[in-house]
C-alpha cells in the first residue's frame, strides 16, 4: 500500500510539471485594472514607443523594427475600468503623440502604420479566448487600397477591408496553406500562409511593396503548442500502478484481518474511502482558491502525509491470525458437528 500512494504522490508531481510547462506556453493573462499589449510596427523603418504616465512610461523602451512586433506583451496597469492613454511615438525624426481609449481586462494590439510621409496608429482589441479545439485560428491585416476576399478552402471565407482593415478571427484546419486563394474588385492573386500549426493564433499582414504582386506577412499572436501528449502517458502509468497496489492490498487486508460477519462492512468500509476523497477534491476545487497546478501539488502533499500515517500504522500492526478471528460457529470441535449431521440423518430417516 506505501508503495502504491508513493506512485500516486509521483504521478500527481507530473501532471504538476506538465501543468506548469503548459502554462509557461500560454500569453499573460490581464487582471483587474491591467491590460495586456502588443505593438505591431507596419511602417518602413523603426518605431520606438513610449507610454506616458508615472506607473506604465518605462515598460516600452526597445524600438521596433519594420514589420515586428514586439517580444512579449506588456501589461499596462489602468487606474480605473476604462481608460486613455496616451503614447509617443519616435519614427526617424518625428515625434507623434496618440491616444487611445482600452477596458481592463482585454488584449490590444497598437497597429503603427505609415501615413504618407507620417506615422499613425490604431488599436485593436484582440480575442479574449480563442478556442481551436485542435486546430488554428488565422486573421487578416489589408494594408491595400482594395478590400480582399479570402477564401481559405472548406467554405471558409472572409473579407478584408482597405486601408489596414483588420479581420476577424477564423478557425481552420492545421496543415500547409502554399495557395490561398484571393480576389479584389480587379484582380486575383494567391498567397503563400506556410504551415499553420496545432493550437497557434496567427496574424496575416497582407501586402505590396514588391513587384512580385501582394505578399503576405506572418506572425504568431499565440504560438503552437509544442508540448507532446505523450507525457500524459507517465502520469497515466504512475496513477493506475499505484491505485493497483493500494486499492487491491486494501481489500485483501480488510478482508483477512475482519471477523466472518463483518468481511463485508469492512470491505465497503474500505471503498467508502473513495468517497471520501472525491468529497475532498470537490472541496480543494471549489473553495480552495489555488491555480490548478498548485492543487495538484497539494493532491501530492495530502498523499504523502496519508503515506507516512500508514506506514506508521502499519510497523506496530500486529496482524491477526484468520482460527484467531473465527466466530463461536465455526470454533466448535469436529466431532459435535459430525453429531449434529447424524441427528439431521436420524431425522430425515424417521
Amino acid at each position: 500500500m506505501a508503495v502504491g500512494m508513493i506512485l500516486a504522490c509521483l504521478a500527481f508531481a507530473v501532471v504538476a510539471v506538465v501543468e506548469i510547462k503548459i502554462n509557461e506556453m500560454a500569453p499573460p493573462q490581464p487582471g483587474p485594472q491591467e491590460i495586456v499589449l502588443q505593438v505591431l510596427n507596419l511602417a518602413d523603418d523603426e518605431v520606438k514607443v513610449a507610454v506616458l504616465g508615472d506607473e506604465n512610461n518605462a515598460l516600452l523602451t526597445e524600438s521596433i523594427k519594420s514589420f515586428q512586433k514586439m517580444p512579449h506583451p506588456s501589461k499596462l496597469h489602468l487606474k480605473t475600468e476604462s481608460q486613455n492613454f496616451q503614447f509617443h511615438l519616435k519614427y526617424r525624426n518625428l515625434s507623434v503623440y496618440t491616444e487611445h481609449s482600452v477596458e481592463e481586462k482585454k488584449w490590444y494590439t497598437l497597429v503603427i502604420r505609415k501615413d504618407g510621409e507620417n506615422i499613425s496608429s490604431m488599436m485593436v482589441k484582440d480575442a479574449e479566448n480563442i478556442t481551436t479545439d485542435g486546430m488554428t485560428a488565422v486573421r487578416f491585416v489589408n494594408t491595400l487600397h482594395k478590400e480582399v476576399n479570402i477564401n481559405l478552402g472548406a467554405d471558409i471565407s472572409l473579407s478584408v477591408g482597405e486601408d489596414y482593415g483588420v479581420s476577424a478571427y477564423k478557425t481552420v484546419q492545421i496543415g500547409e496553406y502554399p495557395e490561398v486563394h484571393c480576389r479584389t474588385e480587379d484582380d486575383d492573386f494567391s498567397l503563400n500562409l506556410g504551415l499553420l500549426d496545432f493550437g497557434a493564433v496567427y496574424l496575416f499582414v497582407i501586402t505590396n511593396n514588391t513587384n512580385q504582386g501582394p505578399q503576405v506577412w506572418k506572425t504568431e499572436d499565440i504560438p503552437a503548442n509544442k508540448i507532446s501528449i505523450a507525457w500524459q502517458l507517465p502520469q497515466y502509468i504512475l496513477v493506475s500502478a499505484g491505485e493497483v497496489m493500494f486499492s487491491v492490498t486494501g481489500l485483501e487486508f480488510s478482508y483477512s484481518q475482519a471477523p466472518s460477519s463483518m468481511k463485508s462492512v469492512l470491505q465497503a468500509a474500505w471503498l467508502l474511502t473513495i468517497g471520501v476523497g472525491n468529497v475532498i477534491v470537490l472541496a480543494v476545487a471549489q473553495f480552495s482558491g489555488l491555480v490548478q497546478w498548485a492543487e495538484f501539488i497539494l493532491f501530492s502533499c495530502l498523499l504523502l502525509l496519508v503515506f507516512l500515517i500508514f506506514s506508521i500504522m502499519g510497523y506496530y500492526y500486529v496482524p491477526v491470525k484468520s482460527e484467531d478471528i473465527m466466530e463461536p460457529e465455526d470454533k466448535r470441535s469436529p466431532h459435535i458437528q459430525e453429531d449434529m449431521t447424524n441427528l439431521d440423518t436420524n431425522n430425515t430417516k424417521l
